[in-house]
């Protein structure tokens, strides 16, 4: 009987302190210290402290039958009381058993909603990175050919008005030399026909060309016709430039 009425009392300091963590969490709840589950983890260890209690309450309550009464009175006062407590345990369970299932609902009602806000921001970030392509892509204006910048019409400051040129693009691929031949001498040439390109500013230098076209209709003056030539080699030459013409007729 002393051995079941000291783990009465161990019993009982078990369920008082379990009641005191759980008061101490629900006052921190009411701040929102204190998380859901570790809410309910102390209300399950009061209900556990609560069990424990009544078994040693049992316990000594069958010690004091046995001391008291015939063997007969005791398994029957004893049973009733393992009954009893097997009952409050069945209960016990049973809620332990919903708090768990509301528990793991909860948690994956939060997993979802943490999964859609993470989508969310995804897209959201997509767009953003979209919308950074597009605008840094209107930052730069490309042309349709590769070449040099002869004149620049825009400066710093200036707004962009639909139709107006920005600047002037030459390629420098196919570049050619156009010259006036006199009359007399178109008949000396033919197209094909070779001929050597200098400028002054590649002194010493000669480039290969040849005759591509001779016009058909003379100039306003009626006494040239305008002869185009084509390069060859073309390498550091520029646009624009006065050009000397060797012609070499057969």
């Amino acid at each position: 009987l002393k051995l079941a009425q000291d783990g009465e009392a161990k019993a009982q300091a078990g369920l008082d302190h379990a009641r005191e963590t759980l008061r101490g969490l629900e006052e921190l709840t009411k701040v929102g210290g204190v998380s859901r589950s570790d809410l309910d983890g102390a209300r399950l260890q009061v209900r556990l402290a609560q069990s424990d209690l009544t078994a040693a309450q049992a316990q000594v309550a069958r010690q004091q039958v046995r001391d008291s009464a015939t063997g007969l009175t005791f398994r029957m006062a004893a049973a009733e009381r393992d009954l009893e407590q097997a009952r409050l345990v069945e209960r016990q369970a049973a809620e332990g058993l919903r708090a768990a299932r509301a528990g793991r609902t909860q948690v994956l009602a939060a997993a979802d909603s943490d999964i859609q806000a993470a989508r969310a921001a995804l897209d959201q970030a997509r767009a953003g990175v979209a919308g950074a392509s597009v605008a840094r892509g209107e930052t730069r204006l490309l042309a349709a050919i590769d070449g040099v910048v002869t004149h620049l019409a825009a400066r710093v400051g200036d707004t962009a008005q639909p139709g107006a040129p920005l600047l002037t693009v030459v390629s420098l691929a196919g570049l050619r030399v156009e010259a006036l031949a006199s009359a007399r001498l178109v008949p000396t040439l033919t197209p094909g026909e070779p001929a050597s390109i200098a400028v002054d500013t590649l002194a010493g230098i000669t480039f290969p060309a040849a005759v591509q076209e001779i016009s058909r209709v003379a100039e306003p003056d009626g006494r040239t016709f305008r002869v185009r030539f084509r390069l060859l080699r073309s390498a550091g030459m520029r646009p624009g430039q006065t050009a000397r013409i060797t012609i070499t007729t057969h």
